[in-house]
Order: C-alpha cells, then structure tokens, then sequence
C-alpha cells in the first residue's frame, strides 16, 4: 500500500468515529432541546403581543397631543375671529392666519383608527371615526365661519373709509363756504357811517344781521358736526364701544340732516345753488354709508350674527373634543392590559428556559470532557513516542533505524500513521543523498563559470584572508604589476607582494595620511586610491572587507578615462578653433584673479572686436575667415604677457585682462599695439586680406570691482570706439552708461511708436529737369515722439536697424506710401528707401506684394532706393532678390553713388534704373570745376547704359543749370520743395505751385 492511500484510509477511519460521536451528542441534545423549544415559542408570542401594543399606545400618545393641538388651534381660531376682541377694525391686514398643521393632526388620528382595527379593537375603533369625523365638520365649520367673518369686517373696514371720505369731503366744502361768507362780510362792513343815509344804514344791517350772518352760523354749526363725525370714524373701536360709537355717528349724521336743511335753503338764497346740491348729495352718501342697505349698522349687525354662530360651535366642539378624550383613554387602557399580560406570560417562558438550557449546558459538558480524556490519554503516549523517535532522526546524517514495532503494529489511526512515516523516511534518506550529488555537480560547474570571468574581467582582482594570505589573483591583477609567478601561489603573504611593488617604482596619488607613499591598499582601509605605473599608466584600487575578516583588492585602469575627461574638460573651457580659453573659463579666471587681488590693485580689461570680419567671410568664405581667427589669436598672444589672461568670447571677440598692476598708459600702449600687430597684412589662402580691430577698455578700480560691472563697461566702450570709426580704442567713460541708457529707452520706445500713430511720413518732390515738373515723390520717414518731439531719423534709424526692428519699419512704410500715394495722378511715383538690414529679410517680396496689392496700385509707380552697402556681402543672394523685385515691375535706384565702394563692377552685375547722385557733389557743383567734371562723367556713363540719373541736394538756380547742362535725369532738393508731412501734403496743389514757380 502507498503512503496517500494509506493516509487517504486513516482520513476515513477519522472521519467515521467523528460521525458516530456527533450522532451520540445529538440524541443527548434533541430531547432538553425540545423542551426549551416550546418555553422559547412562548417567549416569541409574549414579544409579537408587546410589538403589536407597543405601537398602538405610541399611536395614542401621539393621537392625545394632536387633540391638543386641535382645541388650542381652534380655540386660537375662535379668539382671533371673536368680536370682543381688542383687534381694532382698520388697517388691510389678514385678521386671522391660514392653518395648514391640523391636517397633520387628523392623520394621527386616521393612523389610531388603524391600529386599533389592526388590534381588533372593533368597538373602539368605530368611537374614534365617529370622534374624528364629527370634531373635522366641526373644524371646517368655524373654518368657514372666520372667512365669513373676515370678510364682513373688510366690507365694514371699506364701507367706513367711504364714509370718512365723504365727510373730509363735507369738511372742504364747508370750508370753502365759510370763507367765502367771511369774505363777504368783510366786504360789507361800513367804513364810515356818516356818509351814510338812514334808509341805506338800515338796508346794509339788515342784509348783514339777517341773511350772511345766520347762514354762517349755520355753516360753522355742520363744519362742528362734521369734525365730531369724523373724528368718531378715525377712533378705533372694538367690542360694546364700536356699537356705541356707532349709535353716536348716527345721531350726528340726524344732526346733519336736520342743520343742511336750514342751510340749504340760506344757500339757494345768497345764489350758491351748486355748492347746495354738493352739500345734500354728501349728506345723503354719508347716511347711506351709515344706515343704509349694505351700509356699517347692517354690516355690524351681520358680524354680530356670526360671532354667535362661533359660541354655539364652539361649544360643539368641547363636547367634540371630550368624547375624543375619552376614546383615547379607554384605548390607553385596553393596550396597557393586554401588554401586562404578555409580558407576565414572557416572563414566566424565560425563567423554565432558563433551568432548561442550564441542565442541558452542564450534562453535555461532563459527557464532552470525560471522552476526550480517556481517548487522548491513549494517544498521548504513542504520539510521545513517535515524536521521540523523529527527534533522534535530526541528529542522524547515516540511514536512519526504522519506526519501533510499538508504534507499526497498532491497527488503529497512529499505527497506520506510523508506518506511512517509516517508508517516507526511508524515500527521504534516498532523495537526501541523490541531490547532494547534484548539488556537488552545480557547485563545480559555478566555480568553472566564476573562474572563467574573473579570469577574463577587466579589472585586476585580489582575495586575501584574514592573515593577509593571498588567496586568489586573475590574471589582469598579476599582468598590472608584471609579478613572477612565485608570487602569485596561494598562501603568499600580500606584504611580500607590496614589497615587490615598492622596488619598481610604483607612484601612489592619494594613499592614506599616515603613510601617503606606501602602497598598502590593505592598511589603507575602504579608501581608493589612484597609482600611477612605470609604463604610464594609472589605476585605481577599491578595498572592500568580506565578511570573513578578509580583503578583496579591486583595481581598476582608468588611464583612458582621465583622458578623456581632460580632453572634455579643456574642450568646455577652451576654443576649439583658436585653442584659447572660451568665455566661461575666461570669467572663471577673472572671478578668481579679482578674488586673489588685493587693495587698489590695479588691472585692465581688454574687449575686443575684428572689424569688418563679417566681410571676409561672406566674401571669401568661412574657411578663410577660420584662418584669420588663428592668426589673429596668434598675434594677440604675442601682444600680451605671460600672467595676462586672453579669450575668445565668440565670433570675432576677443578679450584681454592685463593683471600686472597696469597704468592707464600700459593699457593704452597694448590696445595700439595689439591694432598695430592685427592690422598687419593677412596672407591667407593666396589672399591679402586687412582688417582692423576696435577695443573698448574698462580700468579696475576706477571703473568698478565687480566682475559683471567690468565686463558691461568694457562692452560700452567697445561700442563707442565702433561709432568713432573702429580701428581704434576707447575708455570707458561714466557717460556711456547714460547714453546707452537713452539708447535702449530709445529703442523700448520705438517698438510701440507705430502701434501709437507716432510715425509719419513726409514727401519730397522729384523734378524732371526737361519739364521742370514734379514726376514722383520720395517718402521720408517722420518721428514725432510726445515727449522728445521730433526725432531724428539719424538718431532711430541705427537704432531699430541693430534691434532688428526696421523690418517691421520698412514694412509699414512700405503699406503706408503704396496706400497714400494710389490717390495720387497715374503719372506720379513714390519712392521709398530700403535698408539693408530689411533687404536681407526673407519677407520683403511678401511685403511688396502686400503692400500693392492692399493699395490696388501699379507696381510701375514704385521705386526701391538701396545703397551700396547691400551689394557687398552675400552677392548671389543679393541679385536673385533684385531680380525678383525686377521682376515685379518695381524701379531699383541706387542711392547715395559716389560715397562708398562705388564698384563700376555692381553696375554690370545687375542693371539699376536710376542712379541717385550723392548731394556731397552738388554741394561744391559751381565751385570747383573736379565736381562738374564728377557729375559729367556719372551722366555721360549713365546715359550710354541707359540708366536714370537723379541729383539730390539742389539749392540753387546756378545748380540747377549746371545739372540740366550735365544732362542729369531728375532733380531734388530745397529749390523744389523740403518734406511736407502726408496730412498737409495736397498734390495738385503743390504740382500748380511748382509750374507756376518755373514758369515765372
């Protein structure tokens, strides 16, 4: 039988004897169970009864306060809506507020009626729907009352403010009566009785005693009655009082009555006819408000009858009220009864169930206890003896005894177990031995494989013990210091190897400090260190502790690697062309000799900067121009001393600091010796190439100690000596600061000029000297700045060409001639000056095509005015961008001839249609006889390529002639017209004058 079958069956016999001991402990369990079983039903049914009364008392405590609610809310209904109370009866307010929460309250009482159906309490059920229906019409009743009452009270508040109107009504009227009366007697009094007969002093009395005076008592008797009347109708009245009051209102309006129709017939009298009627038709309103139909007296007689209607429901609903009570009590009643006696029954279950389960708990207890005692005291002893024969296997490493027969030939559960134990121990002892023989397989081949890589690793590895015994070197170790083979046996001591090394001459660069020239790795400790061999070569050597005690020497050739990284350091540092130091090193240097300086030592910085280098490199190309560099860097070295420090900054820069205490006289004697040395003749690629050198000079303290400070002032002057014409040097002076300051607010300035309507253009004539008639106009460009005022194109034009911003310049002026001058006559042109920094600009063609074809104009009235200065770099580039504005059918004139290279050579390279004649010639045209001659042999050259010829600068009528005679194109200058900015320009107006002038 095999061990899982054998296990497999001693599972099952286990299996067998756990049922037939769960079978016994049931039947022990089934019959007290049972018992309990019906005490713990009649604990359920005491608990269903408790669930079921519970509710229902919860039901009528909450059915006992929404009766509350419902007489304190309609006893509130009926206080709010009773005629003795203090509310006065005015004003447009609710008198009573619109209730909403008894509905919660008689759904209490719908949710009490089915509870107590749920209870099978039938009779009481029916008393608490009949309670609740008749307390609900009660409810609605007085509900209905209140809005009926309500309403009265606004018809009474209505019908009242009527009645008050009409009588402040009666009160003007009569006031306007009485002063008209006063009047009148004013007017009758007698001013002098003795003027008077005896018949006319008796006519006057007695129109006065007998017909004005009794009809003004009369009118200030009703103006009295009204005041009463309507100060009784303004008092607020409640109760017993508002029925007073309104007995008196009647009696006044009597009074009323009775005085206007005394009144109104002294009013028919003294011819006041209208004011009479006015007078009687108010009275009778005033009464009618009072007693007729509909009128305060029917109307408070109508709210008397409703506040009895309240009391008799008022009653009704106490007695309401007192029948719901009394539901709610004997319900009350009939659910505490009910729950007493479940809760006794329950009770009485719980404490039988108790003894119950306290017998059964106890029996089965003892009954548990005393079988597991008497079968695990069995298996205790054979399980001890077992665990006693396994403990003596772990101490064995031979074949182990078998199981004792004690144990193997019990038929039960542990015997079977006991064997199945015995035969996998003997399978275990069998596969023990098999995998030691694979483990001794795999140890040796990893040890092959570890050999193989130590031997061919690139680094030189060491293993010594504790004892300093060599106990493992590859061969890169042993090929690093060339050791005899006697030396490389195991068991050799590493002092001997050290020994070896000292005698041939190893040199250590960072050894320990107590013995920084031994070469120890070992009594080193964990720190490297770096050797540098015979042969040139250097290692590094890292010392790691094995857990051991012993040491494991790593050494490493890193001889390529510093190499490489000088070469990277010096390449970061260094110029690659020149080999001279780069701006980062050279600031580096300057930082650390400024540092290392000390007080009011003197020094000097040196920028400098290659004139007209961009020329040799567009010209003869850049590898030319690399040579230039190198020798340029060459001289400059021989210019300077051994402790000055020297830099390419980039490009065509160069920089010097002269560190050995200088003067101000050996900084200047340097810059004219290096101008000298680099102005020298090149001869380069069979070429002969002059160039020039600008140096800006800052003088350390005067101009600042601070390395930053230095190098701005430097830069300063270095851009003041370009503008002196180059080739030369300057100092930094304080005011360059200042100026370069202008320059730049010059420039922030300038880059918003256009965007704020700050550039204009001006037009000056171009006059055909065969006619004398205006044939175009060149456009200038104006600056008017709103604090600078007018700025000089002189002054921005250099600048926005070195800040680049002239492309934009150029392209708006271009925009804004083409769209001024289309309104022009045909025959008229316009031209325009172009720079050549926007000549170089990839989007001049896209500019012209925009510009003309935003103006809708023909290109033939366009003419580009470029200087010499375009034509000397990039020649190639250059005419293909002429022939493609040729090709537009823009003129191309050439401006300024004369005052450059003039090169006859730009002429055959591309055919110019005009030719502008610089105005230094003019100036001197009928002074010297070289200028006429000048001026001659340009037109004559002109006329036979056929090209144009314009004169500028023409002041005089004697000029004029002399170019007419010279056969000169066109002419230009102040004896035609100066600028004339575009919103003042009127070209008609202007051509007029202009014949006129000429014709004269």
């Amino acid at each position: 039988m095999s061990a899982i079958s054998l296990i497999d069956s001693i599972k099952n016999r286990i299996r067998y004897k756990l049922i037939t001991i769960g079978i016994v402990l049931m039947a022990l369990i089934v019959v007290p169970g049972s018992i309990s079983m019906s005490y713990l039903l009649s604990i359920r049914q005491g608990v269903a009864t408790t669930k079921l009364t519970g509710p229902l008392h919860a039901s009528v405590l909450e059915a006992s306060d929404a009766s509350q609610y419902l007489i304190e809310t309609l006893q509130g209904l009926v206080s709010v809506c009773h005629l003795d109370m203090t509310i006065e009866i005015h004003g447009n307010q609710a008198l009573f507020p619109v209730i909403n929460e008894p509905n919660k309250a008689y759904a209490v009482l719908d949710a009490l009626y089915e509870q107590a159906l749920k209870n099978h309490f039938d009779q009481l059920s029916v008393q608490i729907h009949s309670a609740r229906e008749t307390l609900f019409k009660t409810h609605q009743q007085m509900q209905q009352s209140c809005t009926l009452l309500m309403s009265l009270r606004q018809d009474y508040y209505t019908q009242q403010q009527q009645v008050t109107t009409d009588v402040q009504e009666l009160i003007n009227l009569l006031d306007s009566l009485i002063r008209q009366f006063d009047g009148y007697v004013g007017t009758h009094r007698i001013p002098d009785i003795n003027n008077l007969s005896d018949t006319e002093i008796r006519r006057t009395l007695n129109e006065v005693m007998f017909d004005v005076w009794p009809t003004l008592r009369g009118l200030y008797h009703l103006r009295d009655l009204a005041d009463r009347l309507r100060d009784s109708l303004n008092r607020p009245h409640a109760g017993i009082l508002l029925q007073q009051s309104l007995e008196k209102q009647m009696s006044l309006v009597t009074l009323i009555r009775t005085s206007m129709s005394r009144t109104f017939t002294r009013l028919q009298i003294a011819q006041k006819q209208d004011e009479a009627e006015h007078l009687s038709t108010l009275t009778r309103a005033i009464n009618t408000g009072l007693s007729g139909n509909g009128g305060l007296t029917e109307t408070y007689a109508q709210i008397t009858q409703v506040n009895e209607d309240l009391n008799q429901l008022n009653d009704h609903l106490q007695t309401s009220i007192n029948e719901l009570r009394e539901v709610l009590d004997g319900v009350t009643v009939r659910a505490a009864k009910i729950n007493s006696q479940a809760q006794a029954a329950m009770d009485l279950a719980t404490y039988q169930a108790y003894l119950v389960l306290g017998f059964l708990t106890i029996f089965v207890s003892s009954l548990a206890l005393l079988t597991l005692l008497l079968f695990g005291r069995n298996l205790s002893r054979r399980i001890e003896l077992l665990t006693g024969y396994t403990t003596s296997l772990i101490e064995l490493e031979t074949q182990p005894q078998p199981v004792p027969e004690k144990l193997t030939q019990s038929s039960d559960e542990l015997g079977m177990l006991a064997q199945t134990f015995d035969q996998l121990m003997q399978n275990l002892f069998v596969a023990r031995e098999h995998l030691l023989e694979e483990s001794r397989s795999q140890i040796q081949l990893q040890n092959q494989r570890m050999m193989i890589i130590l031997e061919n690793a690139p680094y030189g590895l060491c293993l010594c013990d504790q004892e300093e015994r060599i106990l493992l070197a590859n061969r890169q170790f042993i090929s690093f210091y060339h050791l005899p083979e006697q030396l490389i046996q195991p068991d050799t001591l590493w002092p001997d190897v050290v020994r070896y090394v000292r005698k041939r001459g190893v040199r250590i660069e960072a050894a320990t400090d107590d013995n920084p020239h031994i070469f120890d790795p070992i009594m080193a400790g964990t720190k490297p260190q770096s050797v540098n061999l015979a042969d040139g070569r250097i290692l590094n050597i890292t010392t790691i502790k094995t857990p051991d005690g012993g040491t494991m020497l790593i050494h490493e050739d890193v001889t390529e690697r510093l190499s490489q990284q000088a070469k990277i350091s010096h390449m970061a540092h260094h110029d690659a062309l020149t080999g001279l130091p780069n701006r980062v090193l050279f600031r580096e240097n300057v930082i650390d000799t400024l540092s290392r300086a000390h007080d009011n030592q003197r020094m000097a910085l040196l920028y400098l900067d290659l004139d007209h280098f961009k020329a040799v490199n567009d010209t003869l190309g850049h590898s030319v121009g690399d040579l230039l560099l190198i020798e340029a860097a060459n001289r400059l070295q021989q210019c300077i001393n051994d402790h000055d420090l020297i830099a390419r900054l980039g490009g065509d820069e160069f920089a010097v600091m002269l560190t050995d205490n200088p003067s101000r006289e050996d900084a200047q004697q340097t810059a004219s010796k290096i101008i000298h040395q680099l102005g020298q003749l090149y001869r380069l690629n069979q070429q002969s190439i002059l160039v020039g050198v600008s140096i800006g000079i800052s003088v350390i303290p005067e101009d600042g100690n601070d390395q930053d400070q230095l190098f701005k002032n430097a830069d300063l002057a270095l851009y003041r000596a370009k503008q002196d014409g180059r080739n030369t040097y300057c100092f930094f002076e304080s005011e360059m600061d200042a100026l370069m300051k202008a320059r730049r607010e010059l420039e922030l300035d300038l880059r918003s000029a256009i965007e704020k309507g700050q550039m204009q253009l001006a037009y000056q004539p171009v006059i055909n000297s065969e006619t004398l008639e205006i044939a175009g106009f060149e456009a200038l460009l104006r600056w008017h700045h709103p604090q600078r005022g007018w700025v000089p194109p002189s002054e921005f034009i250099p600048v926005a060409e070195a800040s680049g911003q002239i492309c934009d310049i150029g392209a708006w002026v271009l925009r804004q001639a083409c769209q001024e001058a289309r309104n022009w006559p045909d025959h008229l042109w316009v031209a325009v000056n172009v720079s050549p920094v926007q000549f170089k600009h990839r989007d001049l063609i896209q500019d012209l095509n925009t510009a003309l074809l935003d103006a809708s104009m023909s290109a033939n009235r366009l003419e580009l005015e470029i200087t010499e200065g375009v034509l000397l770099h990039n020649t190639e580039s250059t005419l293909a961008t002429l022939e493609s504005i040729h090709s537009l059918g823009v003129s191309i004139s050439m401006d300024d001839f004369g005052t450059g290279y003039s090169s006859l050579s730009y002429l055959r390279m591309f055919k110019f249609d005009k030719i502008k004649i610089d105005q230094s010639f003019i100036s001197d045209l009928h002074q010297t006889q070289d200028a006429r001659a000048m001026i001659g042999a340009i037109t004559s050259m002109c006329e036979n390529l056929g090209i144009k010829t314009t004169a500028e600068g023409v002041e005089t009528r004697a000029q004029q002639d002399i170019l007419i005679q010279q056969k000169c194109s066109l002419l230009q200058g102040y004896l035609f017209g100066r600028p004339v900015l575009s919103s003042e320009l009127d070209v008609y107006r202007f051509a007029k004058q202009q014949q006129d002038y000429h014709t004269r």
